[in-house]
């Protein structure tokens, strides 16, 4: 999926510390995703990246419009998106979720 090499973060790479990555995201993207019900849209991400030795914490900012179906009538239309959202990445033997934690076995890339 070349189109979504471009998302991928070299995250072995960087060093410990505070990283900024910014993303514009089009349709080439959410074609990605057959199960998905955004089929077209353009949105900005903007990423703030925090690597630390056990865990790395993830900031997002995103901004823009999706196209997406309306439920009362089904006619498609431009929806705003604006939203911040956090995730906090930790490491563990075991890969599992809590509600607020993605833990992941260590040396996944």
């Amino acid at each position: 999926m070349e189109v979504l090499d471009h998302f991928t973060i070299p995250v072995e790479g960087l060093s410990n510390g505070l990283h900024e990555f910014k993303f514009s995201i089009g349709n080439d993207f959410f074609q990605c995703f057959e199960e998905s019900p955004i089929a077209h849209g353009q949105l900005e991400v903007y990423l703030q990246f925090g690597k630390e030795h056990s865990m790395y914490e993830l900031t997002f900012e995103i901004k823009g419009t999706i196209v997406t179906t309306c439920d009362r009538c089904l006619e498609e239309f431009n929806f705003p998106i604006e939203t911040h959202q956090y995730l906090l990445v930790k490491f563990d033997e075991e890969e599992w979720e809590d509600a607020d934690v993605v833990y992941i076995a260590p040396g996944t890339p």
